[in-house]
């Protein structure tokens, strides 16, 4: 297919600065910066300081995770989590279109970095897999079910490494044997069989190892070791290791707009959830807790001064991937046509009253598709904790009434239908809770005032307990912020003799 690049304007993002500086922190497996290699240059054994290969080679990725992090505006085809398509003339722009696996430099202009070079001087080169690609190279939803397909085998050249490369990077180091680097040459090249400049072949900069060839388009690839007939660097990452990054962005900017649609609504509600049965994002009246509607009821996303949901949602089907829930008092007409709420007023997080929440579900669990029809439903494969993925057993879970009349359940809803707790998960790439609490400042003061009366927050004076700690989250945007915190610290968090503990515990009364 045709090599065109897009224009600067068209790859330039802004925002998320913060969330881009998570994306590096959340980099695992970097490349050491003091690894030395063998010189196959010229039979001899001297070793050579390599920190300029592995320090390009680190910054590439971090520049190809930060890209994905920010992809994916209000409009457009953009969408989180997908990678650039290589540069294959050259300059230093991704190109338009780009078949999977397709050989060419980092697109160092578009990742807005100074082009990454290594130890040789050469600009790296890059692999994406086909899933994450770009439009219009690639139409298929991008989402945190989608896993990347490009295979690194080790040196022996058998041994898989991965077999769910996202991207693939190379420092091809200095020329060896025939290759032949001359931009004023043309030649066939051994990679596309298209006869093309010689410094655009990716043949003239990676090689072969024990059978695998590194210039072959869409792999296999090899990490070798270095020898007189190969000298390639090789980093690769998967989606595992930057999917977290991608949520945060993706978790927090729809909290956002949940609090956006309550304020700007007429019914200062938050929406009907649609139901967890798969279906086409339609919300359900009188559903409080399923997926994230893409076409909510009561009113519309930018209905009003409600702000549209981003295109890039419900055209990669994110919103059937994440898990959504509205408390009782916070539905339309303050819970009176809430069919399927339980008795409590709002929902429950550790114990402390929490408005609304959403749970983005992080990477399938290995070797199962989420998507298809048998898995789409069960709600164990998107949340961990049994306390948060019972839900599929509550009323309403497969209600598809749309903006009609709902049928109120024969039994009552039980309270554990709007219980939940924090992921107890401590791998990084867990399924991850976001709350929304910004309506909830006399609750949450309530429940913190009474939590530190019964029992002090920290009683030994270690860490502070799950539902003092939750309280004080939700009350972080109300004017007794202050004072919250000033009852889960020392030494109000395990003594309220002292005065300004007893003046803490007035001003939350007076948030009530």
């Amino acid at each position: 297919m045709p090599a065109t690049h897009r224009t600067p304007s068209a790859t330039r993002q802004r925002g998320f600065g913060a969330l881009l500086m998570l994306a590096f922190m959340l980099i695992l497996g970097a490349v050491s910066l003091g690894l030395m290699i063998y010189n196959p240059r010229g039979g001899s054994s001297a070793p050579v300081d390599d920190r300029k290969s592995a320090e390009a080679l680190s910054a590439a990725k971090n520049a190809l995770i930060g890209y994905a992090v920010r992809r994916g505006g209000a409009t457009g085809l953009a969408r989180p989590l997908e990678l650039p398509c290589p540069d294959t003339n050259n300059d230093g722009w991704e190109e338009a279109n780009c078949n999977a696996g397709t050989l060419g430099r980092i697109p160092w202009r578009t990742l807005g970095i100074p082009a990454p070079t290594d130890s040789a001087g050469e600009i790296l080169w890059y692999a994406v897999s086909g899933p994450l690609r770009t439009q219009p190279s690639n139409a298929a939803d991008v989402n945190s079910n989608t896993r990347g397909d490009l295979v690194v085998r080790a040196a022996d050249g058998a041994t898989v490494l991965s077999g769910e490369a996202a991207a693939v990077v190379f420092a091809p180091g200095q020329p060896l044997g025939n290759q032949n680097r001359d931009p004023a040459q043309a030649a066939v090249c051994a990679t596309t069989g298209a006869n093309v400049a010689r410094n655009l072949c990716a043949a003239n900069y990676i090689e072969t190892s024990n059978g695998t060839s590194n210039a072959t388009t869409n792999g296999p690839f090899v990490a070798g070791v270095p020898s007189n007939t190969y000298n390639d660097r090789v980093l690769y990452f998967t989606v595992n290791e930057y999917l977290p990054a991608v949520e945060m962005r993706v978790g927090t900017e729809l909290r956002n707009l949940l609090l956006a649609y309550r304020q700007n609504s007429v019914c200062q509600c938050f929406p009907w959830a649609d139901s967890w049965a798969y279906s086409g994002g339609i919300a359900d009246n009188g559903v409080n807790r399923g997926r994230l509607p893409s076409r909510p009821y009561p009113e519309n996303w930018g209905e009003g001064a409600i702000p549209l949901l981003p295109e890039w949602v419900a055209a990669n089907d994110w919103h059937n991937l994440i898990y959504y829930s509205a408390g009782r008092v916070e539905t339309d007409g303050a819970g009176a046509a809430c069919l399927y709420c339980s008795p409590s007023a709002m929902l429950s997080v550790n114990g402390a009253p929490v408005s609304a929440l959403l749970f983005t579900p992080g990477p399938p669990p290995a070797g199962v598709d989420r998507a298809t029809v048998g898995n789409r439903d069960n709600l164990a494969l998107y949340l961990d904790d049994l306390q948060n993925n019972d839900k599929g057993t509550c009323p309403g879970w497969d209600t598809e009434n749309a903006n009609g009349l709902g049928v109120p359940p024969l039994l009552g809803v039980p309270a554990s239908c709007d219980t939940y707790v924090t992921p107890t998960s401590t791998a990084v790439n867990r399924d991850r809770l976001f709350m929304v609490t910004l309506p909830s400042c006399a609750l949450s003061a309530t429940t913190l005032v009474q939590e530190a009366l019964i029992n002090p927050c920290s009683p030994g004076g270690g860490a502070v307990r799950a539902a003092c700690q939750t309280a004080a989250d939700a009350l972080a945007t109300c004017t007794c912020a202050p004072a919250a915190q000033t009852l889960i610290t020392p030494p109000c968090y395990n003594t309220l003799n002292p005065g300004q503990c007893q003046s803490a515990v007035t001003q939350l009364i007076g948030c009530f």
